[in-house]
């Protein structure tokens, strides 16, 4: 039984991988440091941040905007409950997938790029693969031919 729920839960997370449209998002501005993008849900707004300090690898971090600090005093990796994680990875994953095809125009030396960062912090309490097995769901569905590498809760993106 616990091994059919696993390939049920498997199943799911592709067919949503799939068809599960984020949010409409917008690049917010740039600078010499990176990207920075931002989305609306129903209740929050989030802020994107892509950079390149590492020498090879973008870091896509995203965290509620500093408007919600009284409710969230850490806003990074919040959680808010709202009940629409697939739609807030589907909107990051394709906020990752715009800063990827538009390296050359967001960040100094693209020629260097193979790939990206991004760090699906569990919720408190949850085993840390969680969140990281739905996002490279959602990565690999975008990224068809890149390598998606998880440990803990951090992805290594690299592009092919």
């Amino acid at each position: 039984m616990k091994q059919l729920r696993s390939v049920i839960r498997s199943f799911v997370i592709q067919e949503i991988g799939n068809t599960t449209e984020g949010y409409k998002w917008k690049l917010a501005r740039t600078d010499r440091f990176g990207a920075y993008y931002t989305f609306q849900t129903e209740q929050y707004t989030y802020d994107v941040t892509v950079e390149d300090f590492m020498p090879e690898y973008l870091a896509i971090e995203f965290e509620l905007d500093r408007r919600h600090s009284d409710e969230f005093p850490d806003r990074f990796g919040a959680v808010t409950d709202e009940g629409k994680p697939f739609k807030v990875v589907s909107t990051v994953v394709s906020i990752a997938r715009h800063a990827w095809e538009n390296r050359s125009e967001l960040f100094m030396e693209p020629e260097k790029l193979k790939g990206f960062f991004i760090d699906a912090a569990p919720k408190e309490g949850e085993d840390e693969n969680i969140r990281a097995k739905l996002y490279k769901r959602f990565v690999e569905r975008q990224f068809p031919s890149a390598r998606v590498d998880i440990s803990g809760s951090e992805l290594k993106v690299e592009i092919r």
